[in-house]
């Protein structure tokens, strides 16, 4: 099942049990979603549902983020990511700056949407003086 899949799913969940809020919200991102094709990749949705998380929690509405917040994957921790860093650099016999490209170049592919790409950068950088 697609994550959009699964939303739509929610949202007719929330219909049948009268959360209109919940409703609501899952039908305003469908609508964003179908502004990016009819089927958008799960990287589409994610990239749309985290641009959502942030304009709710700019304007203060918590409530929504959370419940936008359910559908985005668990980011590394500091460690894991650290270690994910370290494995990279290591099957890929990277070293020094010069590969730090390298090495964001991997995380992504490898690891979209799991880790924050500044905080990785900072660590990468660190890893390969």
């Amino acid at each position: 099942m697609t994550l959009k899949e699964k939303i739509i799913e929610e949202r007719n969940l929330a219909i049948k049990s009268r959360d209109k809020e919940k409703s609501t919200l899952l039908g305003t991102l469908l609508g964003e979603l179908d502004r990016q094709g009819k089927n958008p990749n799960d990287d589409m949705v994610l990239s749309v549902i985290k641009k959502m998380t942030e304009g709710c929690k700019e304007c203060g509405d918590l409530k929504d983020s959370i419940v936008l917040e359910t559908y985005l994957p668990k980011i590394f921790t500091e460690e894991e990511l650290i270690l994910k860093i370290k494995e990279i650099i290591t099957n890929e016999n990277l070293n020094g700056k010069k590969d730090l490209g390298k090495v964001m170049k991997s995380l992504k592919d490898n690891y979209a949407n799991l880790y924050d790409g500044r905080i990785a950068s900072q660590l990468a950088g660190k890893i390969l003086e």
